[in-house]
């Protein structure tokens, strides 16, 4: 099968030297196109690369008979021409027609597709609530919805043996600001973020993020990472991207509770919490990790259904 693949706004990236601070879901793209590969079809990509990819990816465009759209930025004031771009290729386009949205965030424009037939369109989510997801996203009626957890395109990772006895969590408080003010007065909880970004949060140990390439080399230094989920998140049970991060760069993650797509045995609620993780053995933090790995390995959601489409 020949594939049209596009992000629907923004630069694809291929390579494990991509830039920038923020995730740009980089290794999951890279782990499903390298599965579609293995299934024989041809992959002809329908965005411009990032400056990191362009010296080893040519963009030959063939004709294709299906049409994957990735997820990207949906500021129409800042990215209106890549919108307008995707919804031609869209129009263009005859057949099926597939969605890919790993953030409850970044939904697609539909209002944008006059007298679509969305029966063609099957939308992969990274959630085991479809239905809540189908209102927050407020995908079309007719369009078919997949539960499909992406990490499980990725490389099966092992524990790191990490040296530095603290807690990361990498990016901003948007959202989760009641819990936050709670678990920064542990000791042994950094936030990697922008100092802006964490400015109501006195007790706050804050430390640089990482670049996108370096950002499994740093969780590995860490004893654990944290993920923590917003109520979109939680109601829609998506499968957060910090902690599937952590976990694919072999260090245990504690996790809120509320969100039951991550009740991976280390839920917490208060900063009390962290600290009493980081007196646990080494051989205790990989017991922690190798029960997540399993269960995250477990979990399948619809991923066998990919058969009826690829």
């Amino acid at each position: 099968m020949n594939i049209g693949y596009r992000r629907v706004s923004g630069k694809i990236g291929l390579t494990s030297f991509e830039l920038g601070q923020r995730g740009s879901w980089v290794e999951k793209r890279i782990a499903l196109i390298n599965y579609l590969k293995s299934k024989n079809h041809t992959i002809s990509f329908l965005s411009s690369f990032t400056d990191e990819t362009k010296s080893f990816v040519k963009n030959n465009v063939e004709d294709y008979n299906l049409l994957i759209l990735e997820f990207g930025r949906n500021n129409l004031l800042q990215n209106g021409k890549d919108w307008e771009q995707t919804n031609a290729i869209v129009k263009k386009h005859i057949g099926h027609i597939i969605f890919i949205c790993d953030d409850p965030d970044l939904s697609y424009h539909w209002n944008m597709l006059k007298n679509e037939d969305f029966s063609r369109w099957t939308i992969l989510v990274n959630a085991k609530n479809k239905e809540s997801c189908k209102k927050a996203l407020k995908i079309p009626d007719k369009a078919r919805i997949l539960d499909i957890p992406f990490h499980h395109f990725l490389k099966k990772s092992n524990f790191s043996n990490s040296k530095i006895p603290n807690v990361v969590y990498i990016g901003n408080s948007s959202g989760r600001n009641k819990i936050f003010q709670n678990l920064t007065l542990s000791k042994h909880l950094i936030i990697s973020g922008r100092a802006k970004e964490w400015l109501d949060y006195p007790n706050l140990r804050l430390t640089i993020m990482p670049q996108q390439k370096d950002r499994m080399q740093f969780y590995k230094m860490f004893y654990g990472c944290l993920a923590v989920c917003d109520n979109k998140h939680n109601e829609t049970q998506w499968r957060t991207g910090r902690a599937y991060h952590g976990l694919h760069s072999g260090i245990p993650v504690l996790t809120i509770k509320g969100n039951l797509a991550l009740n991976w045995g280390y839920n917490i609620s208060n900063y009390q919490e962290i600290d009493s993780f980081i007196t646990l053995s080494n051989e205790k933090r990989q017991e922690i990790y190798a029960k997540q790995s399993e269960i995250a390995q477990n979990d399948k959601g619809d991923i066998e259904k990919l058969d009826e489409i690829f």
